[in-house]
């Protein structure tokens, strides 16, 4: 299970969730611009059955609004190493 709180985040900023990262290869900007992202507003919260070894958080925000945002992390753990996940890359 994986949930992720946001809060303290200001009007019109946005946290992304996703489980690549953008900067990673090629492939990177297709995370945004074909949105492979779950977006978290303000006061809103992310609760769901996920198995991953990695995610990654990004900051939408609105031209003159502060970035700063607080959120939290939960996760629970398994004894599932990293070898054993595949590797997500969107096909079968």
């Amino acid at each position: 299970m994986l949930t992720l709180l946001l809060f303290g985040a200001g009007a019109g900023n946005e946290l992304r969730l996703h489980f690549n990262s953008t900067r990673c290869c090629s492939d990177g900007a297709n995370i945004v611009n074909n949105r492979h992202f779950t977006t978290i507003t303000p006061s809103a919260s992310f609760d769901q059955d996920v198995r991953c070894k990695e995610m990654y958080l990004t900051v939408r925000a609105q031209s003159g609004i502060s970035t700063t945002i607080e959120y939290a992390v939960f996760a629970e753990i398994t004894s599932i190493t990293g070898s054993e996940f595949y590797s997500l890359t969107g096909s079968r």
